[in-house]
């Protein structure tokens, strides 16, 4: 890195952040936002208003599932890096250990 500063991970907490984002990822799929849309749109089945509202019900259940996918993405994301990051720690640390210092 430039300016000597060191690069810093902790490892554990990007971990923890991935599975935060993953837990969210999935509510989000479970959410129904577009439920309330829905029912509003059966009350009135003949009135233009119930084609407006299945129609915005289509795009907030579209839009939520997307939202959904890319949080529980973004998620898995941080946990590979956070399991990189360990790996490449414990491969290092090996290597150090096996250099026999002379005398």
């Amino acid at each position: 890195m430039s300016g000597g500063q060191d690069l810093a991970v902790d490892a554990d907490a990007l971990g923890k952040v991935g599975s935060t984002f993953t837990e969210a990822g999935g509510e989000l799929a479970a959410l129904q936002a577009d439920a309330p849309l829905g029912d509003a749109a059966g009350v009135g089945s003949q009135l233009a208003t119930a084609a407006a509202c299945r129609k915005a019900q289509s795009a907030i259940a579209a839009q939520t599932a997307a939202l959904a996918k890319e949080t529980d993405e973004y998620g898995g994301k941080l946990k590979t890096a956070a399991a990189e990051y360990r790996n490449t720690d414990r491969t290092a640390g090996e290597a150090i250990h096996k250099v026999k210092l002379g005398k």
